[in-house]
């Protein structure tokens, strides 16, 4: 069955199953270093990943949310700094950690929320120390997954979302030990508690609010008043003015030839319609003299009389337009 998803290929083009090439594995994993290193590291990022599991992720970040947070959080950093664990070094690490974590509503960002400290880490405890059989196993089996992370890979912010597999198997737990009489009040309070902090995390989602709200002096338009190009663009909010220069000069029914890195989304091409017809093409390649021509610099430098459009994407018209530029 894992065959088909491409373990297959991989192993046969890389030698490795589950890796792909080696700049790759030097980007994200341990690969190439000592034990000694792969020790040491992992085991901050056994220490990073567990702190930035205990987060209030969801909640909206109002001032008096945030300062309260900041302060329940404080104490998390006594331990590793009495052992003289520096974690916000950038030892084993792809990205910074930071004690003073912000509060994230968003998928690629936030780790289990509220209901990971009321509801999953106590689970998890009580399994291992506690349960018996199944119970136990399943704690373990959650547990696992924090040195599966901190030891294979290097540290990434980002990789919160990958905790799910472990609340998978934490969560039955939980809903066992709810039924319990001294446990099943704190489970209902730990569950409003949770419902609250998804209708929050829907409605002001970081970046894409459904409700605009202005939060210390700095305005979050909703998504719902936004116009398709500032939505596409939220997250990388300096290349609305190329994608909207783009917009004026080509054609909604335009054949564009695309020559732009890996990095670069071609969907923000296509136009509102999506009537235009995108076709990558290799740096350097002909042009037919119908069709128009996006260019990154860093991919092909622009020709003389190419239009620039900014964040270093430039713009040639068709060889057959009357209205080709003359400049930039």
């Amino acid at each position: 069955m894992a065959a088909p998803a491409g373990f297959v290929d991989n192993a046969r083009r890389w030698g490795h199953p589950f890796l792909g090439p080696p700049e790759v594995r030097r980007e994200t994993t341990f690969y190439g270093r000592s034990l000694d290193e792969r020790l040491a590291d992992g085991t901050r990022n056994l220490a990073r990943y567990t702190i930035d599991s205990l987060s209030a992720d969801g909640l909206p970040r109002v001032p008096f949310l945030v300062n309260a947070y900041r302060a329940v959080r404080a104490p998390l950093a006594w331990i590793p700094e009495a052992l003289g664990m520096d974690l916000e070094s950038a030892q084993g690490t792809r990205a910074s950690f930071s004690y003073d974590r912000m509060l994230s509503a968003q998928e690629a960002h936030a780790f289990w929320g509220i209901l990971g400290v009321l509801l999953l880490w106590p689970a998890m405890l009580y399994g291992i120390v506690r349960g018996r059989g199944l119970t136990r196993a399943l704690a373990a089996a959650g547990a696992l997954g924090f040195p599966l992370q901190a030891y294979t890979a290097l540290y990434d912010p980002w990789h919160g979302r990958y905790f799910l597999v472990t609340a998978v198997f934490v969560a039955p737990i939980a809903g066992a030990m709810s039924e319990v009489a001294s446990w099943r009040r704190y489970a209902a309070v730990a569950i409003v508690i949770g419902c609250f902090t998804a209708v929050s995390a829907v409605l002001f989602r970081s970046f894409t609010p459904l409700v605009g709200v202005r939060i210390a002096g700095v305005e979050h338009t909703s998504v719902l008043r936004m116009d398709r190009i500032r939505q596409m663009t939220r997250e990388a909010w300096p290349l609305e003015p190329a994608i909207r220069e783009f917009e004026r000069l080509v054609p909604a029914d335009a054949v564009v030839q695309v020559t732009i890195g890996p990095d670069r989304d071609e969907y923000l091409f296509f136009g509102e319609r999506l009537g235009r017809t995108l076709h990558p093409r290799p740096a350097g390649s002909p042009v037919p003299a119908s069709h128009w021509l996006l260019v990154e610099e860093s991919v092909e430098p622009p020709a003389a009389s190419d239009i620039r459009l900014g964040q270093g994407l430039w713009l040639r018209r068709p060889a057959t337009d009357s209205a080709t530029a003359s400049g930039r």
